[in-house]
C-alpha cells in the first residue's frame, strides 16, 4: 500500500515562519495531492521553511518574491549541503503562489512555457526515475538543446499539456502515458 504525505495541521505550525508561513498549509495540500511520500513531503516543507526564513532575514516581501530569490537561496544553500536539490520544489511553490494569486505573474524572469516543461521533466526524472541531481543537470542540458533546436526549426510544437494528476506518480509507466508532439506538415 502506497502511503502519501498527509501532514496533520498541528505539525505544520512550526513551518509557518517568514513571509511564506501563511501559505504553508496550501502548499502542503498541493504536495499531498501530487502523491508524494511522507519523507519527500516533509523534506519539501523544510526547504520552503528555510527559504521563508532566508527571505525574512533579507527583508524580502512576499509580493517581491520571484525566480531570482529562488536561485540566490539555492546557490547559498548549495555551498553548505552536498545534495543540489530543491529547485523544482521552490519553482513549484512559486507557481502555486502565482496560480493562487498571492503574488503577481507579470514580472521579468517569469518561467516560460519551455522552462515549465523542463521543470516537469526534471521532477519526473528525480521522482519517478530516481536520478541524482548531478545526473539531472546533464539530462536537462541535452533535452533543452534538442527541444530548442527543434522549436527553432519549426519541427516541434509544445501544445500538449501533461495532466497534473500524472505529474508525480511513480506508478505510471512512461509507455502508458500518451505523449503527443505535433509536427508541422508542409
Amino acid at each position: 500500500m502506497l502511503v502519501c504525505f498527509e501532514p496533520p495541521p498541528e505539525r505544520l505550525r512550526g513551518f509557518r515562519v517568514g513571509p511564506l508561513g501563511p501559505h504553508i498549509e496550501s502548499f502542503a495540500s498541493l504536495i499531498s495531492q501530487q502523491g508524494y511520500s511522507p519523507a519527500a513531503g516533509w523534506t519539501k516543507l523544510y526547504l520552503v521553511a528555510g527559504l521563508s526564513r532566508w527571505l525574512e532575514r533579507r527583508h524580502v516581501r512576499l509580493e517581491d518574491f520571484d525566480e531570482h530569490h529562488v536561485s540566490a537561496f539555492l546557490q547559498e544553500r548549495w555551498r553548505r549541503v552536498s545534495k543540489r536539490r530543491g529547485k523544482g520544489t521552490l519553482l513549484s511553490l512559486l507557481r502555486h503562489l502565482r496560480e493562487s494569486q498571492v503574488i503577481r505573474d507579470g514580472k521579468p524572469g517569469r518561467l516560460s512555457e519551455l522552462s515549465n516543461i523542463e521543470e516537469q521533466y526534471g521532477r519526473f526524472l528525480l521522482d519517478a526515475r530516481g536520478l541524482m541531481e548531478s545526473s539531472l543537470q546533464l539530462y536537462l542540458r541535452v533535452a533543452r538543446s534538442f527541444v530548442s533546436s527543434q522549436l527553432k526549426q519549426g519541427k516541434l510544437r509544445l501544445d500538449m499539456r501533461i495532466p497534473t494528476h500524472l505529474g508525480h506518480r511513480s506508478d505510471v509507466r512512461p509507455d502508458s502515458v500518451p505523449i503527443h508532439v505535433g509536427h508541422r506538415s508542409d
